[in-house]
């Protein structure tokens, strides 16, 4: 844990005793802490820190924040919550306007035109209603960032508003920050009883919390229906359509009336609206235009994430991988767009490539076992044995239940390397017994049922492991064939013809015309009640 994050805890502690007796400093050092934040969030941090002992409430936000965004480690994003989470507690419209406050530095330090910007709002949002009416001029013309600041500086400017609050919660939830949201919703709440903004910002923090899915996303249908020309609550129940897994064409329908509304529209509409595209309707074509436009509104990592997601849904590898690798060089330590690059290279059968990307995937995630793992088969494939299996036994320290049966593969196999029969079972036995691989599986099979040499075969084995294989939750079709012959071996005819038709049905394309006259032949055999290989020993 970094220097920011130790004496957190105890900030929290003191502050529970100070929200009853208040200490004097905790403006002071929360304006300290303010006025230091541009340009040294550790010594900002160590000004809320005192602000959050004193029990201040809009510093709590603050120093959750510095310690998400300056220092985002898994222990401070705990401790980030947990210091954001108790001052909603306490106070929701001091939180809310306190995550305001820091949120609208955050712009400043980004270098968004801020002078500018402030200079644009004070002559245009003289008041509550006109700051709405602003935001939502920007949001049609696609400038979601500059919206948000907006709604920030209208939240710290005006009296406590549910509208201005619910609107900036919707914007934080289009962009996955759930706790952000939730800390604006709250404050609506603490605002209004019942009206629909409270009513709708409840409903949402139940479907986040995995509560009242199809009953939330009709109470949201609702309130969009009683509230036509409040697109927030049509766009709230669009996220939550995506987010539930449900409704994916309403979804997508309300996603369209938004950008019928608005042009060119949000940056969030359009690139949620085209992950729903994209990842649920199977329209990807239909998706690459809202790609094209999220890209021009915010040339981001993200933006580029997507657009290579749609891309690879087109078989368009190497674009996709062009724009995996323009996401990785906007925000190099982002282990997912690492990890995608990666994986797209190796599936483009880039493998030279790949694996220098799983390399500094590896370095960002150094105990991810998918990384190793595919890094292996990547030097499996370039004939780098011998590193592929020192990839593979890393995986497998690390967890991976894939990677025994890949082991056992290389060496009984002799994948690239001189085979090694006892290091292949060792590793077969490993794979089947304790991963319940069915590579391991398979491997057992085909050694027990179908070996060179005639003294090695034993049919009952055989079968045990097929008997294994088969009793798995689900198996890969490819295997159907080597469980076929085991039953077979054992004189089950019928369960063999079975599985021998199953893995012909599987394989049904012209590309699979030969290894589907293969199957055949062996399913001729079983009907004969005859064994495959023939002269297997019974």
């Amino acid at each position: 844990m970094n220097t920011l994050a130790a004496g957190l805890g105890a900030c929290l502690f003191w502050a529970a005793n100070a929200l009853s007796h208040p200490a004097a400093g905790g403006a002071d050092a929360y304006q300290q802490g303010l006025a230091a934040y541009p340009t040294n969030s550790a010594a900002a941090y160590a000004f809320f820190s005192q602000a959050v002992a004193a029990g201040h409430v809009e510093a709590m936000m603050a120093a959750g924040y510095c310690l998400e965004n300056g220092h985002g480690t898994p222990e401070n994003r705990r401790l980030a919550y947990s210091c954001q989470y108790y001052g909603v507690q306490q106070d929701p419209l001091a939180a809310a306007k306190g995550l305001a406050v820091i949120e609208s530095l955050q712009h400043g330090i980004r270098g968004e035109d801020l002078d500018e910007r402030c200079a644009r709002f004070e002559s245009k949002a003289t008041d509550a209603d006109a700051a709405y009416a602003y935001v939502v001029e920007l949001l049609r013309a696609g400038k979601q960032a500059d919206a948000e600041d907006m709604l920030e500086r209208a939240i710290v400017k005006f009296p406590p508003e549910a509208r201005l609050l619910f609107t900036r919660g919707v914007l934080a939830r289009s962009r996955w920050d759930k706790l952000a949201a939730r800390i604006y919703f709250t404050a609506v709440q603490a605002l209004e009883d019942s009206g629909p903004f409270a009513s709708a910002a409840a409903v949402s923090m139940e479907m986040d919390d995995k509560k009242g899915g199809p009953a939330g996303l009709a109470a949201l249908r609702e309130l969009s229906a009683n509230h036509p020309d409040n697109l927030f609550f049509r766009w709230l129940f669009a996220i939550q359509c995506r987010e539930q897994r449900q409704l994916h064409a309403e979804g997508a329908r309300a996603y369209e009336y938004i950008l019928e509304q608005w042009k060119p529209g949000p940056v969030m509409v359009h690139h949620t609206y085209a992950n729903i595209l994209t990842e649920s309707l199977d329209r990807p074509e239909d998706a690459l235009p809202h790609r094209e436009t999220a890209l021009e509104l915010a040339p981001r990592g993200w933006t580029y994430q997507g657009m290579a997601n749609t891309l690879k849904e087109l078989k368009r590898l190497d674009e996709a991988c062009a724009a995996f690798a323009t996401a990785v060089e906007l925000d190099p330590k982002d282990p997912d767009y690492t990890r995608q690059w990666a994986w797209a290279l190796y599936d483009s059968k880039r493998f030279e490539e790949a694996v220098e990307a799983f390399d500094r995937a590896i370095e960002l995630e150094p105990a991810n076992m998918f990384n190793h793992k595919t890094r292996a088969k990547c030097l499996s494939r370039l004939k780098r044995a011998e590193e592929a299996a020192a990839g593979y036994e890393r995986a497998h320290a690390l967890g991976c239940k894939y990677s025994a049966g890949y082991l056992a593969a290389l060496h009984y196999r002799g994948i690239n390397c001189t085979p090694n029969e006892e290091l292949g079972l060792k590793w077969a036995r490993i794979a089947a017994e304790e991963r319940n691989s069915q590579l391991g599986l398979t491997i057992l099979i085909e050694h027990y049922g179908s070996n060179a040499v005639p003294e090695k075969n034993d049919a009952e084995k055989s079968l045990y492991y097929a008997d294994k294989l088969m009793a798995k939750e689900s198996v890969t079709p490819v295997y159907f064939d080597d469980a076929a012959a085991a039953y077979a071996r054992a004189g089950k005819f019928e369960k063999a013809i079975e599985l021998q038709r199953r893995f012909i049905e599987h394989y049904s394309g012209d590309k699979y015309r030969r290894l589907r006259e293969s199957a055949t032949s062996r399913l001729e055999l079983y009907r004969q009640e005859k064994p495959y290989p023939p002269a297997a020993v019974q």
